[in-house]
């Protein structure tokens, strides 16, 4: 569901506006989190992954 307040960027892959997020991913018992911008279209959600970032990385900026 997306927020009235949210902040739409465009996507440096490919071009569509949408809104930044992180994604948490679990794969062989590892957390990986990534940077993704989120697409909202027809009521069907599609992600880019922008790239990996690290959890000292995310604690910061809370």
């Amino acid at each position: 569901m997306q927020k009235t307040n949210d902040k739409k960027v465009v996507c440096p892959i490919c071009g569509k506006e949408g809104i930044v997020s992180v994604d948490k991913f679990k794969v062989k018992g590892k957390t990986y989190y990534y940077l993704v911008i989120r697409h909202y279209e027809d009521n069907k959600t599609r992600r880019c992954i922008i790239k990996r970032i690290s959890v000292p990385l995310l604690e910061t900026h809370h």
